[in-house]
């Protein structure tokens, strides 16, 4: 999954390069850390590497479930316009997100 997920991501043009293992690296330690929500967007806003913390937030199983899909497909209102508004900060314009800690509720 994690090749297939590197050949689509590296053929969007300007997307970086990362390498099989910095990627499954990357999946492996975010996966352990269950309070952190991990992932990778490609230049088209498309979740191209999540970890399974957002996996469950998102009411889903599996991550594949996820992969691929936009932040519109996922989330709904404000939460999603305010997501899109990173996404076009950072993917547009290249204005890096630093120092930004956001907390949300999620139901269990």
């Amino acid at each position: 999954m994690i090749s297939d997920l590197l050949a689509r991501s590296s053929a969007d043009a300007g997307a970086p390069a990362l390498s099989l293992s910095a990627f499954a690296c990357f999946e492996q330690l975010f996966d352990e850390l269950p309070e952190i929500v991990f992932f990778i967007k490609d230049a088209q806003g498309r979740y191209v590497g999540v970890n399974q913390t957002l996996v469950g937030r998102c009411g889903l199983r599996e991550k594949r479930e996820l992969l691929h899909h936009r932040v519109q497909d996922l989330f709904s209102g404000k939460l999603a316009e305010r997501f899109v508004a990173q996404d076009e900060q950072v993917l547009r314009q290249g204005v890096p997100i630093i120092d930004r800690l956001e907390l949300h509720w999620y139901a269990r």
